[in-house]
Parts: C-alpha cells; sequence; structure tokens
C-alpha cells in the first residue's frame, strides 16, 4: 500500500458479515475499497459458516479518490472501478475467472458477464487486472486457454508485449505452476501499462499466487476539476400528454386559409412547408415539451447540507497541517462527516433504484409502452460515443472534424466511380434511363389520384416514436392531425403525382451512422451502417405509392428471395441449406457453399440500372417517372452531436430508411438469381431448385459440383461488376459439407476465386444470424454455444432490472424479461436446424438454471417446481412451438418451402433426418394434424397458433403435473393451481416492496423444501453431522419441526398464527380452523401453500394477499429468529 495506489484482490475469503474488517482497514490507512462477496445476494450466517470462498475486492488511495467512480456492475466475480484522468477513462476490472474444478460453462458464463459491462462502457480504456485460471502462452491447449484468447481478440485486448514469462501460481502441493495471474489493456492504450514485476520474494505472502505489479500512465493537472461537455437540451413533443381534440381543431382552423396553388410545381414545395410550420407550432401550442439533456444525479436538501458540512470539515482539517493521527478531533471529525455523507448518497441511490423497480412492476400490468421505456433507459446507460474516427489512417477527434470526415465519408460512398469496369454499358443504360425518361413524359395516360381513404389508411400504419426529420415533423403530427390534415395531404401528394415530379424537400435525408456492434472497431467507418431519417411527408408519399405498385413487384420477384417480404420469415432464406445438407448426406454427396457478402450493398446502388430493372419489372408510365424524379437531385446532411453538415449529393445507392428501398434493391438484384435458376445452375432437391437462396442483400451459392459452384461464383462477380457493386472478397466464404477432408487440405486442393483472388474455405460461417458447421450433419457445433452465449449477455445487459436473486425486484417480472428479451436471443433460428439431443439437453439446464436463479433457488431445487411457480414451459417446449409455427406459415405460402414440404414428406422415410419430418414427427407427439394434412388444408394464422399453444401447453402441463407429483420436496405445493402463463400467488402478492420479495423467496424455498436446517446438513454429511434441533434440541430440525413443533420459536410463530385465525376464521369457521390447528401437516399447508383446501374458493383477492403476506412474514420471522439464535450459541 505504500509503493501502489490501486490494489486488485482476487479470493480475498470473505463473506458478506465480514467485509467490514477490511473496510475498516482501509479506511484507517486512508484507503477506500470496493468489496464483493460470494453471498452478497444471500448472506450467509456466521453460524456453521463454511471455509471461505473466493470474492473480489479493489482498493484505491485516498489521493486519487476524486479520480475514482464505483461501477455497480456484475457478479461477486467481477469489481469494477474507473479511473479518470485528464485526457482517458480507464476501467479497472478485478477479476476472479473459475478454475478448472468449475464447468467450462460457469467460465465461458464469466467471460461474457465481463464482455457485456465492457460493451456497455466501451467508450473507456479497458484494463483487466485478473486471475484468469486460464494463459495466453501455454503449450497444452486447454479449453480455458483457447476461450480466454478467443476472448481477449474479440475484444481487441492484449497483454504487454514486455509482461514477464515467469510463473504466477505455484500448487501447494508442488504438482504444477503455470502463469495465470495477467494485467490486461485495450490494445489501442498498450503503451500505457509498463515496468510490469511479478512479485517473486514477498515473505508476508502466503498465497499460492504470486502477485503483479505494473505502472499505469495517466495525466493529472493541477485542476481539482475537469470541465464536462456542454450537452445542448433538446425539445421534443409529449404526444403522450397532447390535447387531441385542441390540436385538432386549431389544426381545422389554420388549415382553412391554406391555400394550394397548382399552377406551378415549386408553389406545391412551399404549401408543403407552410404546412409543416402549421403543424409544428400547433402541437408545440398543444403538448408540453419534453426536455431531453443530461440524466441528474440524486439530491436533496439534507445532501445539500451534509456536503457543505463535509466541505467544511476537510477545510478545517487541512488548514490544520492535514494529520493523519486517526484519534485526531478534525481527522476523526473529517472521516465522519465523509462516511455519513457517503451513507446518506447510498440511501438516495437505493431510493432512485427502488422507483425504478416501482416503475416496472406498476408498469408490468398492462403499461408495455411504459415498461420497454424503463428497460430501454436501464439497457442504455452505457451509450458509446465515438471519440475518434480513423479514416485513411487520418485521425479526426473533434465534433466538428469528425461530422466533417463522416461527410467526406458519405460523399464518396454516394458518387459512383469514373471509371467503371465497362464504360460501353454503362453509357448505353444510361441513355436507356434518357430515353426512357423521354418516351414516358410524352406519353399519354390517366393520372394518378389518391383518394382520402388512401391516405387515411398510410398514415395509421406509420410508426410513431420515431425521431423528426430535418423540418421537425414526425408521424404523430399527421395521425393526430384529423381528417382536415389527411385532405390537405392527399392533395398535395396528388398535385405531385400529376406534375411527375417529387418535391425537393421530400428528397433530403438525415444521416446518422449506427455502430454495429459484435466486436466491431468502434473507431473506423465500416464498423458503422448508415441510416437515413427520410422527412415524413416523403415516407407517406413513398407508402402511398408502393401501396399500388406493390403487387406487380411481388409477381416479378424470385421465390428465393426471403427478405423484406410481407408474411415471410428472414430465417426461411436458412431453411433451404438445411435441407440441402441433409439430402446430400443421405444421397452420399459431397455438397458445396459458396456464401456471398457484397460490400455496402445498398449505398452503391446504380441508378440508372435500377430504374431499368423497375421498367423491366411493368412499373411504367407516371408511376416510373415519380421513381425517376425520386433518385434525381437526392441529398443528405450527417446529424453528429445534434448539429447538421453541410449537404452531400446521392448519385447512388438506395437509403437504408426509405419506404422503397427494400423492394427495389430486390428489384435490382432479382436478374441475377433468374439468371442462374433458368441455366439450371444450382442444386435441386428431386425438381425443387433450392440453389441461389438469399435474404435482402445476402446470396447463398449451393451445388453438389465444385465446378459448377465455380461458374455461379463467375456468373455473380460478373454481374457485380457489371451493376458496379463490389463482393468483399475477404468476407466472401466457401464451405464444403459432407466431405472427410477438413478445410485446409481443401484450400490446397480445389480453389474457388472471384477473379484473380481465392476464396478461402471455412468450417464455419454465421449466415442470416444463424451459425453453420461443415463438421458435423446437422452443423449445430458452434449454434448451440454461441446462441447461449447471447442469452447470458442479454441476461447480464439486463442485471440493473433485476434479473438476478435477492435485488428487490419481483421475480414476476424478471421472469417477463426474460421472456420479451432473453428467450428470442436464445431460440433465434435453432427452429430453422436440426438439434441433437446433447444440444437441447445445453439449452435445457442453461433455462432450469436461469428460472432458479431469478427466484434464488439453489441448482437443487426441482426444476418442475421452478417452472409450475413462474407459469413456465420448458425450452423444448417454446422451441417445438417454433417450429410448428413455422411449419404452418410454410403451409399457408405458396413457396419453394411449400414444394420442399410436399416433396419431402411424400419421400422421405421416419428415419430420414429431413426438417419436414422432423416436424411432422413433433406435430404427432402433440396429437396435431399429420404434416401432409396441415398442407392440404392450412389454417389461418391466428387459428394455428392458438391450436399449437394449447396443444403444446397441455401436454407440457401434463408431463411437469407427474413430475411435481413424484417429487417428494413438492408435497406441499398445490399442482392442481399451477397453470401456464399464471405466476404463483406467492410471487403475485408480494408486489414490488423489496422486503416483501426477500421474505416471499423464504417461503419458496421452504414451500421447495431447499431451506438448509439441521436435517439436511446430517444428510449431506452422511451422518457426520446431528440432525438435533440446534435451538431446543428437542428432536430433529426438519421442516415440520421449525415451521410448527421448534418451542425456542413459539413466541414468534403464535403472534402470526392469531393473526392467521383473524382472517381465516371468519371466512371458513372454527370447525375447519380446529381441524388445521390439530394436525401438523395441514398447519404446514396453510402456511406454505394454503390453496389446496376446499375452502380456499371462499376467499376473495384482499382474503388471500392477506393470508399471503402473514405466512410470508411469519416463515421470515422464524428464520430471522432462528439466525439470531444461532449466532448467540
Amino acid at each position: 500500500m505504500k509503493t501502489n495506489s490501486v490494489i486488485a484482490i482476487q479470493e480475498h475469503f470473505l463473506y458478506n458479515c465480514e467485509k467490514s474488517k477490511l473496510e475498516k482497514f482501509c479506511s484507517e490507512n486512508n484507503w477506500s475499497c470496493l468489496i464483493k462477496c460470494v453471498d452478497d445476494t444471500d448472506p450467509i450466517s456466521n453460524y456453521a459458516k463454511p471455509r471461505g470462498m473466493a470474492g473480489t475486492a479493489m482498493l484505491w488511495s485516498n489521493k486519487i479518490t476524486e479520480k475514482i467512480t464505483v461501477l455497480n456492475e456484475g457478479s461477486h466475480r467481477i469489481s469494477a472501478v474507473t479511473l479518470s484522468d485528464d485526457i482517458l477513462d480507464f476501467n479497472l476490472y478485478c477479476v476472479y475467472m473459475p478454475c478448472q474444478n468449475y464447468s467450462m460453462d460457469l467460465f465461458e458464463s464469466t467471460l461474457d458477464e465481463l464482455g457485456e459491462i465492457m460493451t456497455k462502457y466501451s467508450n473507456s480504456t479497458t484494463i483487466i487486472l485478473g486471475d484468469m485460471n486460464a494463459s495466453v502462452n501455454r503449450s497444452k491447449g486447454y479449453r480455458q486457454d483457447k476461450a480466454l484468447k478467443s476472448f481477449l481478440n474479440e475484444k481487441h485486448l492484449s497483454v504487454p508485449k514486455d509482461y514477464p514469462e515467469e510463473h504466477t501460481y505455484y500448487h501447494h502441493g508442488g504438482k504444477q505452476s503455470s502463469q495465470i495471474d495477467y494485467i490486461v489493456i485495450s490494445s489501442t492504450q498498450i503503451d500505457k501499462i509498463s515496468d510490469i514485476k511479478v512479485m517473486i520474494d514477498e515473505p508476508l505472502n502466503t498465497s499460492s499466487h504470486r502477485s503483479v505489479q505494473a505502472t499505469l500512465s495517466c495525466f493529472f493537472s493541477t485542476r481539482t476539476t475537469k470541465s464536462g461537455k456542454s450537452i445542448s437540451t433538446l425539445k421534443k413533443v409529449n404526444w403522450k400528454k397532447l390535447d387531441n381534440e385542441k390540436y385538432e381543431q386549431l389544426l381545422h382552423q389554420r388549415l382553412s386559409y391554406m391555400f394550394i396553388d397548382n399552377s406551378i410545381f415549386s408553389f406545391i414545395e412551399m404549401s408543403c412547408e407552410e404546412l409543416f410550420n402549421i403543424l409544428t407550432t400547433t402541437a408545440f401550442e398543444c403538448a408540453p415539451t419534453i426536455s431531453v439533456g443530461k440524466r441528474k444525479r440524486s439530491w436533496n436538501s439534507v445532501l445539500q447540507q451534509l456536503c457543505k458540512q463535509s466541505k467544511d470539515a476537510h477545510w478545517k482539517w487541512k488548514s490544520l497541517g492535514s494529520p493523519s493521527d486517526i484519534n485526531d478531533p478534525a481527522n476523526r471529525k473529517r472521516l465522519d462527516m465523509k462516511r455519513e455523507l457517503r451513507k446518506l448518497q447510498r440511501q438516495l441511490n437505493a431510493e432512485e433504484r427502488h422507483s425504478l423497480y416501482q416503475n416496472i412492476m406498476d408498469a408490468h400490468s398492462g403499461d408495455n409502452a411504459t415498461f420497454y421505456k424503463i428497460i430501454r433507459r436501464q439497457r442504455q446507460s452505457g451509450k458509446r460515443l465515438l471519440d475518434c474516427l480513423i479514416i485513411d489512417d487520418v485521425h479526426f477527434d473533434t465534433p466538428d472534424l469528425i461530422r466533417e470526415a463522416w461527410t467526406n465519408y458519405f460523399t464518396d460512398l454516394s458518387t459512383p466511380s469514373e471509371k467503371p469496369q465497362n464504360q460501353q454499358y454503362r453509357s448505353q443504360v444510361e441513355l436507356d434511363r434518357i430515353l426512357l425518361q423521354d418516351i414516358l413524359e410524352h406519353e399519354d395516360e390517366k393520372t394518378i389520384e389518391f383518394d382520402i381513404g388512401t391516405i387515411q389508411k398510410c398514415i395509421s400504419k406509420m410508426k410513431t416514436g420515431k425521431a423528426t426529420d430535418q423540418f421537425g415533423i414526425s408521424a404523430e403530427h399527421f395521425k393526430y392531425g384529423g381528417e382536415k390534415t389527411a385532405k390537405i395531404l392527399t392533395n398535395l401528394i396528388n398535385e405531385a403525382f400529376k406534375f411527375k415530379r417529387v418535391p425537393q424537400c421530400f428528397k433530403e435525408g438525415i444521416v446518422s451512422p449506427l455502430f454495429k456492434g459484435h466486436g466491431k472497431p468502434i473507431c473506423l467507418p465500416k464498423s458503422y451502417r448508415r441510416i437515413t431519417v427520410s422527412p415524413v411527408m416523403g415516407k407517406l408519399m413513398e407508402s402511398v405509392h408502393l401501396c399500388l405498385e406493390e403487387p406487380k413487384l411481388l409477381k416479378v420477384q424470385s421465390r428465393l428471395q426471403r427478405g423484406f417480404t410481407a408474411g415471410v420469415n428472414p430465417t426461411f432464406a436458412a431453411l433451404p441449406l438445411t435441407e440441402a445438407i441433409i439430402e446430400a448426406k443421405e444421397l452420399g454427396q459431397t455438397l458445396f457453399t459458396t456464401f456471398v457478402d457484397a460490400s455496402s450493398a445498398f449505398d452503391v446502388v446504380w441508378h440508372a440500372s435500377l430504374l431499368k430493372s423497375i421498367f423491366k419489372s411493368g412499373i411504367s408510365g407516371q408511376s416510373w417517372q415519380i421513381l425517376n424524379d425520386w433518385y434525381t437531385n437526392m441529398s443528405s446532411a450527417v446529424r453528429w452531436e445534434g448539429k447538421l453538415s453541410t449537404s452531400f449529393a446521392e448519385l447512388q445507392g438506395v437509403r437504408q430508411g426509405s419506404v422503397w428501398s427494400p423492394s427495389v434493391y430486390k428489384l435490382f438484384v432479382n436478374p441475377l438469381i433468374k439468371k442462374l435458376e433458368s441455366e439450371s445452375l444450382g442444386f435441386k432437391i428431386g425438381n425443387v431448385f433450392v440453389g441461389t437462396p438469399m435474404c435482402a442483400d445476402d446470396l447463398l451459392l449451393i451445388s453438389s459440383k465444385p465446378d459448377e459452384l465455380q461458374t455461379m461464383i463467375s456468373y455473380t462477380s460478373h454481374f457485380a461488376e457489371t451493376e458496379e457493386y463490389n463482393i468483399s472478397k475477404e468476407k466472401t466464404k466457401v464451405m464444403i459439407w459432407n466431405s472427410s477432408l477438413n478445410c485446409n487440405l481443401w484450400n490446397q486442393m480445389e480453389k474457388f476465386h472471384i477473379g484473380s483472388e481465392t476464396l478461402e474455405t471455412v468450417e464455419n460461417y454465421k449466415h442470416i444470424g444463424i451459425d453453420r458447421d461443415s463438421r458435423e450433419v446437422e452443423a449445430t457445433r458452434t449454434i448451440i454455444g454461441n446462441r447461449l452465449k447471447t442469452a447470458r449477455q442479454t441476461s447480464y445487459a439486463l442485471m440493473g432490472s433485476g434479473l438476478h436473486g435477492l435485488n428487490g425486484l419481483n421475480p414476476e417480472v424478471s421472469c417477463k424479461l426474460w421472456s420479451t428479451y432473453v428467450v428470442p436471443r436464445l431460440l433465434f433460428g435453432l427452429e430453422i436446424v436440426n438439434l441433437s439431443a446433447k444440444d437441447i439437453s445445453r439449452l435445457d439446464i442453461f433455462c432450469n438454471n436461469f428460472l432458479k436463479q431469478i427466484q434464488n433457488l439453489p441448482a437443487r431445487a426441482s426444476n418442475a417446481g421452478a417452472y409450475l411457480l413462474l407459469g413456465q414451459l420448458p425450452i423444448i417446449a417454446l422451441l417445438h412451438k417454433k417450429i410448428l409455427i413455422t411449419f404452418g406459415t410454410i403451409a399457408r405460402s405458396d413457396s419453394v418451402e411449400n414444394d420442399l414440404a410436399k416433396r419431402q414428406l411424400s419421400t422421405k422415410g421416419k428415419n430420414s433426418k429431413s426438417w419436414f419430418i422432423r416436424a411432422d414427427k413433433i406435430l404427432k407427439q402433440y396429437n396435431l394434424p399429420c404434416a401432409s394434412e396441415v398442407l392440404l388444408k392450412p389454417e389461418t394464422k391466428y387459428k394455428w397458433k392458438m391450436k399449437v399453444k394449447k396443444c403444446v401447453d397441455n401436454f407440457w402441463s401434463e408431463k411437469l403435473f407427474t413430475e411435481a407429483k413424484s417429487k417428494p420436496s413438492l408435497r406441499y405445493l398445490n399442482i392442481k393451481n399451477c397453470k401456464i402463463g399464471v405466476v404463483n400467488s406467492i410471487w403475485k402478492s408480494a408486489g414490488s416492496e423489496q422486503m416483501c420479495i426477500r421474505k416471499a423467496c423464504y417461503k419458496i424455498k421452504m414451500l421447495l423444501d431447499t431451506y438448509i436446517l439441521q436435517y439436511h446438513r446430517s444428510k449431506f454429511s452422511n451422518g457426520q453431522k446431528t440432525s438435533i434441533c440446534p435451538l431446543c434440541e428437542e428432536g430433529t430440525e426438519h421442516l415440520e419441526h421449525f415451521l410448527v413443533v421448534c418451542s425456542a420459536l413459539t413466541s414468534i410463530r403464535d403472534i402470526f398464527i392469531s393473526k392467521l385465525y383473524t382472517v381465516v376464521v371468519p371466512k371458513i369457521g372454527t370447525v375447519a380452523w380446529t381441524d388445521i390447528c390439530v394436525s401438523n401437516s395441514k398447519m404446514i399447508q396453510l402456511i406454505l401453500d394454503c390453496s389446496r383446501f376446499e375452502w380456499y374458493h371462499v376467499l376473495e383477492k384482499n382474503d388471500i394477499n392477506l393470508v399471503e403476506s402473514i405466512t410470508r412474514s411469519l416463515c421470515y420471522s422464524l428464520h430471522e429468529k432462528r439466525s439470531v439464535l444461532l449466532e448467540s450459541k
């Protein structure tokens, strides 16, 4: 402590009740600390306390306290603080990874937890100070070592180059030694760490680990505070508090004086701008505004006064020469005032946290909008901010420079190459556009007109809650504007169609770079997706136009194009690959596939060629001219840090965020898919062609012949060159299935290429978000691990919202978070692939543990009990629902998948691994019509979903009930009262009060017989420990003894039994009460789950809640009294 400023401790072996010892030691030595113990969420009593376990702590000198910010993140294995100098923020993570005695899942889970925290604070420089229990330079390939190296690579972390080679861990028995303790830092700041030493000869170090010491270069100026960034406060309309009637009346009055001069086209644009001004000013008059600015800290008058007193005490101590003696009155008062100040700050933070939980609980019942708003607030607390943008090795590090750099970058992206691959073809297509424009301009046709009903229908479909455009307009301005506004909008759109032109103000967009994530470098422009906020009026005109022309587009669209198509899940593009792999395996063929990646596909679409494809699709006349004008003189500006850049011309590309863009892009690439199919290039299953499944810009080429695949690649490359977009050679990969040769040998033997560049053959690839692995027939080797990783990261992102044990959030809401956020990410794409029994088992174990965790139940608790208490289905049931609903969608559609289903079901035997045979087996499992019947007589979407839900719920309810009945530990749980989708009354009645929820946790443990009593200790120790009650010493301490017999607890028990008497007897009578009192088992049943009694139905809701309140208080009070008595022994 004399030579260091920050100390990270792993395995301090302290329990929650002992952490005050370390806090006191630090305080006496002018240090501060953050301590995490293994039992923080459920403190262990001092009685029969086991040997110390794990725990982490961060200690820092009070000299740098004002530079330290504690991060309330992570479990007991991770302690985190932020050290801020005048230039950078360093996030210091003290980490203790699970050792090899634990499962690999726990090791990966801790890495995922750490990774999620790092992602949340990705704008800071990461420094990990950890006992990693894995090595980066060990020759033997342990799984932990591979996982650690992969994590460091993914998160762009590095061990400093001059890191010593000495071992840091020595087994006490001399069996082994290794280097497993590391200081790791973000690769971009690796030079900040120096003078790394492994402290070999430390006589006071009795640990099996050697300490590691290093120097971190920081810059602290003489300023006591760092000036913060100025944050502009934005104003927007609070639509939830809008006076609808007043808004519509004012608009009707003001729009009545509005005159639309349609004699000249430029007047239409002036009328639009006039309309926008009326809409925005009227909205601000009729609704309060919302201030969008910096989030305020918890503060009140008491804290302000205490802060002033603490500063005065510090000033007096400093004026006396800063005496270090702990007994000095000035020093003692300074420390006391600081302690009181921090105590109050913690209380205010706890109150704010409780308020957040209360809001979540209140929103859970019906206010879904508020519910999701609160969750988004929690998840976005660690906002990513770009401090430096790097383009062509040039660094831009101020908001103005970054904005200008983005503008130049997007300008280059929106400008066609001056040297095309085929100048003659370009000239011809550009000429075709001019000729088409000239021909259609003089074509005599009926003018397109839209009625007000069509306009109102499109307005109703517009999404609310989105960002305003550059005119301050959002969809709400139109939605709440009434009939008069709709009439004006109808007139303006019809006038634009009459002139066959689009007002310029409809075509001006605002570009926002959106970070893609997934471990990509935040400072590189290729890590961002360009999203354009188009004018709302322009979106409305696009929507109206698309409604008119969409039927024509769907007729010419390839059946293998699955992206942006109504009623079609994009993951359907992965199903042909699943079937092709299995078909090739059953035929004994090797399957060759290429995943084609187009670089910035949407951003570089050639406008002239696009318009030519649109004309060929059957869109002509006035509609084509409108689209032609859309893509003429388009412009956008970049919004960065609240300011707009100068506008730049968009000479190529279709906007991501525009209504027409997905449809026209599909038309642009449609000729490629049609050409490959017409040439019979690609894989067929029977007579069904599946060689070119595509989802938007993700193209997959499938063939059973290597030379045919190369021909398909060449066709694709030629099309890209002709249409002036690029295929990424680095991201385009080849995968080979059902082969005895590995990818390294294939890379040597068979060379697939684009032009002169060879494509790499790989073993795994992520296609449409689904991980594929060629080393297994089902291709699921990596998908389950990655799905579990994603689910863990999602759950850790929601930790602040209460997705863990005893933290004050009702498990009912935790379960809603689980269903809403975690399960969809866990099961994404799994309905399309064939999972093995081992894969399903891994999913099941994860879900079992998770649902127990949020109820603060131990791992040994009954799985059936954990599910029934929350009304949840096992994960396999949810997966089966997704599969059956997917099959129902296929049955209703006229698609390639439908043709595949008919072919496979008619030709494959029951032992086939075909996805459709599997779906047929699942249908039969739930007594649903067989797959062939469903194809012949498909039901509507709603009816099919309801039928599937009913059958699956009933099947698993019976299965869970059967399992629960066989468990002695669930003898007091009324299984008949448990329903899927309904949370047990113990959780429901607990409400949102943290203390009530904590009490309910103990009652649930007793209900499931997982509350540890002396009987359990004796059982777990094989009789080495006595089972006699340590309180009264009058018999075996089992659940019955503890709840209704033990004489040492009689005084507590009698208080609550008398309360129960006053509530229950008026409803059930004295005879029924006497019957309960004479039977210990019935009294226990009343305490733990009274719903089993016949008289339960006569109780009203308030009575049930009151009984639950009394019984959970009884259980908790008995537990509390027992702990106090044991402490005194």
